[in-house]
Formats: C-alpha cells, sequence, structure tokens
C-alpha cells in the first residue's frame, strides 16, 4: 500500500481519529486503497502521523464498525492492524 498522506488539523472541531477514518473513507471509496489490501499498523501510522497510537486505534475501528459490511470495501484487511 501506498504511504497514508494524511495531513491532520489539530486546530479544527473534528477529532484527529475522525479526520483518519475521513481519509480511509475516501481512499476505499476512490480505490486508492484496493480490496485484500494492508493497512499500515497502529503503531507504524501513530508513528508517522505524530499521534498516539489509541487515536488510530479508534480510527481503524470505527471503519470496522461502519464499513465492514458494505459492499464495496468488504474485503479491506484490517486483521493485523491491531498488533
Amino acid at each position: 500500500m501506498n504511504e497514508l498522506m494524511i495531513n491532520l488539523r489539530a486546530e479544527q472541531k473534528v477529532p484527529l481519529y475522525e479526520q483518519i477514518y475521513d481519509y480511509i473513507k475516501d481512499d476505499i471509496k476512490k480505490g486508492r486503497i484496493q480490496s485484500g489490501e494492508k493497512l499500515p499498523s497502529t503503531r507504524a501510522l501513530s508513528a508517522h502521523l505524530e499521534v498516539s497510537r489509541s487515536t488510530v486505534e479508534l480510527a481503524y475501528l470505527k471503519v470496522i464498525l461502519r464499513h465492514s459490511l458494505t459492499e464495496d470495501i468488504l474485503f479491506v484487511r484490517l486483521t493485523d492492524c491491531f498488533r
């Protein structure tokens, strides 16, 4: 997978985990994250974005809970994201 280039804005009212979630959701819908593609680990992404690991975990959890049953992103692989 290409490196996630997320431009987080701490000054916004939108929480950081929501910004990460929105970016991932949009990339899935636009086909930049393909079915079966492995997302970065929570440790790797949190280090890259310079945010806490729990922030990334919340974003990934929201992806799983909100979108795991929709056809267009059903097979995005999130199984290793929490290791």
